[in-house]
């Protein structure tokens, strides 16, 4: 990694005083780390499921790490580099970890709704944007077939159910070890208003409705909740299914 001396003087100088800065100095701090974690080629990055996504790693190290916990010193950018190799590690444990998440971890939670069927007159809404139910699930399985983990969670435990069944984020996020919850909770269309179409349709489920030809705008709400409940349900039926045996003791 090329050194820079007044690189790492500037954030040496506004790690250390994350506690008193302002707006722009913490905006500054945030460029900074952006900017020199944006070139780390490691191989915790390359056994992450997210490395497709290296910016939204950094955003989530910034969230939990530089924002939050500040009791730490950082005297240049191989000490950051080195901070964040830690962070993919503790990542790479937690992705280990929710990959048997259905063997053990839901001991103490409430059931998810039993049934994965949409509700009736859905076929008629969406035949009306001309799909069908079937066009609808297939392309949801194949969607989250290619997701991480979090995202079916926050589907089929905090967007499907209703009532008590529900499961908020805060504690979806501690069950299962998930990093900067909320905002993943953003970066997916949770958090958005129905009169602001525009930033909803750069979320994840924004552009996943996009490809089945269907137009981000409040006028076409309800074929857009058809389709969303469809994919929460099938993202229901994945938590549902019994997990596979290969590989696990009896």
């Amino acid at each position: 990694m090329d050194q820079d001396p007044e690189i790492d003087k500037e954030l040496k100088d506004l790690w250390g005083r994350r506690n008193g800065l302002d707006r722009e100095e913490w905006k500054r701090l945030c460029i900074l780390v952006q900017t020199i974690l944006s070139t780390v080629r490691c191989r915790e990055l390359s056994a992450l499921r997210d490395r497709h996504d290296p910016q939204s790693l950094i955003q989530d190290f910034i969230v939990d790490k530089v924002l939050t916990s500040r009791d730490s010193q950082c005297h240049g950018a191989s000490a950051l580099y080195f901070f964040y190799r830690n962070y993919l590690r503790d990542r790479l444990r937690s992705q280990m970890r929710l990959d048997n998440h259905y063997d053990d971890s839901n001991e103490g939670l409430p059931p998810p709704d039993a049934t994965t069927d949409p509700n009736p007159g859905i076929g008629e809404v969406l035949q009306e944007a001309g799909l069908s139910v079937e066009q609808v699930r297939q392309a949801a399985c194949q969607w989250l077939s290619e997701q991480e983990e979090w995202i079916i969670l926050y589907l089929g435990r905090f967007l499907c159910p209703e009532g008590d069944r529900r499961l908020p984020l805060s504690r979806l996020a501690k069950t299962y070890n998930i990093r900067a919850y909320h905002h993943k909770a953003m970066q997916l269309g949770l958090v958005w208003g129905h009169n602001n179409p525009r930033y909803f349709q750069g979320t994840k489920l924004g552009q996943w409705l996009t490809t089945l030809g269907l137009d981000i705008e409040a006028s076409q709400w309800d074929s857009l909740e058809a389709a969303l409940q469809i994919l929460c349900l099938t993202a229901l039926s994945m938590i549902n299914k019994p997990p596979s045996t290969s590989g696990h003791k009896p």
